[in-house]
């Protein structure tokens, strides 16, 4: 007697403080001549990516990386640019007004797993790809000196590209995207001519701190790619914090956000 049990394809990624990252893809086989993990529509990836990486670099000190990338449905990424955080260093150290440029390729099986090589910067870093669909898939680095994971969803951009970002956001953000370390959330109105309202709360090594945004900057081109700059006041201690983000739009309403300054590594989706 045959027995059933799950159906269907799961891609896991885990990451904990003291252990590597580890990747398993799992199908159930559900009889002769079955097999759930074909998916033929997954081959070809064509398109605009917004993407977030985040883990730690060789010391083991965190790192993330925020970008986007265009692949051309076989098996090149033609262009991209990133933002790169590695433990407050950005950029090589030239700072956010200097993105990566971004390049690479990959292979792609019928079953949605693969390998992804990108050029970021002077940088080369190998993946384990794992399809979702053809407007999502992630990323698990290989390579032994970066421990890196993330997502790329596909840009949906508004006819006559982005030409602003005013909107409502509710950001979570995290300091390289390991576990057991910490991170800023909170609320953002990025309201018609620079009018900025909100709220946030911030843990560290101390007690949580409660941010209120005083003022900001802001731009946007038309490729998605923005910088953000906010100044908090910030409950309890009656200070000021000054804060600076690269952005990446995937839609008119989602962005995601990297630090840029020299404080810490966040990064998250807004």
């Amino acid at each position: 007697m045959r027995k059933s049990g799950l159906v269907g394809h799961m891609a896991i990624v885990c990451t904990g403080y003291r252990y590597a990252a580890v990747a398993i893809c799992a199908g159930i086989y559900r009889g002769p001549g079955k097999d759930d993990l074909v998916r033929p529509d997954k081959q070809s990836l064509q398109g605009t990516y917004v993407f977030k990486l985040g883990g730690a670099d060789f010391g083991n000190k965190p790192q993330t990386i925020v970008g986007m990338l265009t692949t051309d449905g076989s098996s090149q990424v033609n262009s991209g640019l990133a933002d790169w955080n590695d433990n407050t260093v950005v950029n090589n150290g030239n700072g956010r007004s200097s993105p990566l440029p971004v390049s690479g390729s990959y292979i792609l099986s019928s079953d949605g797993q693969g390998a992804m090589t990108l050029n970021i910067g002077p940088a080369q870093l190998h993946f384990a790809m794992f399809v979702v669909s053809g407007g999502l898939f992630r990323l698990l680095c290989t390579d032994p000196n970066n421990r890196l994971l993330g997502q790329f969803e596909m840009q949906q951009t508004p006819q006559g590209g982005f030409q602003t970002m005013d909107g409502h956001y509710t950001f979570l953000l995290e300091n390289g995207g390991r576990a057991g370390v910490f991170g800023m959330g909170g609320e953002l109105d990025l309201g018609p001519l620079g009018a900025l309202r909100g709220c946030a709360t911030l843990t560290g090594v101390g007690p949580y701190s409660e941010l209120e945004p005083i003022q900001g900057t802001r731009g946007i081109q038309m490729n998605g790619r923005g910088t953000l700059d906010v100044e908090f006041f910030v409950r309890p201690y009656a200070s000021d914090a000054n804060y600076s983000f690269a952005t990446y739009m995937v839609s008119p309403t989602r962005m995601y956000m990297i630090e840029t300054d020299t404080q810490a590594t966040y990064a998250g989706l807004a």
